[in-house]
């Protein structure tokens, strides 16, 4: 007596839950991962993209974060070695190709969007480029711009886009992080730079006069119809990036309450002309979780070593207690202060680390 076997496949549909699961491409002898939400199985044309990079943790972060966002429309497959890449591209052609700096070279498909990680600020290229050392998050928005491909995000109305970079946990950078982020954004178009931090340790404020959060408190406060004016010129100006710098005490961030801050972000996206605000968050009231509250994104910098997960955790924690558990989404961990802690003290070597570990 003879037996047929019979083979079949079986299809899960998980709804609506986004799951990364790992996969593994038998010709290619690669891994990837691919997001698995809902109506997504149904699209027979999916959109690839292939990552190609040498550094195999910075290119596992980066696909494991792209592949956990449900609003970025690419599978993604990574690839460390020539080799594998060319063998893939023999019978795979993806639609972009993410390829990192000093890459051998390989041979690409006829109409695969090529766009290089730049491990410096600031490279004239003849291609499209991305800041190699910058949060997950800002990748996933620049990839998907130069793709055509926006990604939906969190709005508050017309104008400017808001970066608020704060820590749970003093001694890691906020400062520094805060004006690389706004350096990097100019590139895309005018940017302010909003100073609260509250011990400002910058030359240049604690041997000259200026006018900033302090005044800007008190006309906040007193409203009329000149505010977008009288803010305006508080405005420095410096490498391209307007300012409005920090409080002459630190107290006087105590001051501003939630009417004043929602008024700020008015007069803010009124300015038509800019394109990113930053505010560099560096005290925590029910005004600052106000200022959370309106931003677009919300940037968390973490401790260098082990800590950083247990820091960002708590803080999460304390937003589920305050009742502001939906803020969760808008954030990104960025884990800057680890570089000191291995040696790298230099701006350009540092951000390596702030690759971002995306919330769970």
């Amino acid at each position: 007596m003879t037996q047929t076997l019979r083979s079949y496949t079986i299809y899960i549909f998980l709804f609506p839950l986004n799951i990364p699961v790992l996969l593994f491409n038998v010709k290619s002898k690669s891994y990837y991962y691919h997001s698995l939400t809902g109506g997504e199985l149904f699209n027979l044309k999916e959109q690839v993209m292939v990552i190609f990079e040498k550094e195999a943790a910075y290119a596992r972060e980066l696909s494991g974060y792209l592949s956990r966002h449900s609003k970025f429309p690419y599978r993604i497959a990574t690839f460390t070695g020539k080799e594998a890449l060319d063998e893939y591209m023999q019978s795979e052609k993806p639609d972009v190709l993410l390829i990192g700096s000093d890459m051998p070279e390989v041979v690409i498909p006829d109409g695969v969007r090529v766009i290089r990680l730049s491990e410096e600020p600031g490279l004239s290229a003849s291609e499209p480029w991305i800041y190699k050392y910058q949060s997950a998050g800002n990748i996933m928005r620049e990839v998907a711009a130069y793709s055509g491909k926006e990604p939906r995000t969190v709005t508050n109305g017309a104008g400017p886009t808001f970066y608020t970079v704060f820590s749970a946990k003093a001694g890691t950078e906020r400062t520094e992080y805060a004006r690389e982020l706004a350096a990097d954004l100019r590139r895309n178009g005018p940017v302010i730079y909003v100073n609260m931090e509250p011990f400002p340790s910058e030359e240049v404020y604690t041997t000259s006069e200026w006018k900033g959060m302090s005044e800007a408190i008190y006309y906040l406060k007193n409203g009329g119809d000149e505010l977008i004016w009288k803010l305006k010129g508080l405005l420095s100006e410096k490498d391209g990036i307007k300012e409005l710098g920090p409080v002459h005490c630190s107290m006087d961030l105590l001051e501003i309450g939630k009417k004043d801050v929602k008024l700020l972000f008015e007069v803010l996206r009124s300015m038509k002309e800019i394109t990113n605000v930053v505010i560099d968050l560096g005290f925590f009231s029910e005004a600052a979780l106000e200022i959370l509250s309106e931003s677009n994104s919300i940037q968390l910098v973490t401790p260098g070593g082990n800590d950083y997960k247990y820091s960002a955790d708590f803080f999460l924690k304390q937003l589920k207690v305050m009742q502001k558990e939906a803020l969760e989404g808008r954030i990104e961990v960025v884990n800057y202060g680890m570089a000191k802690t291995e040696g790298r003290t230099s701006r350009n070597a540092a951000p390596k680390i702030r690759l971002l570990a995306g919330v769970e």
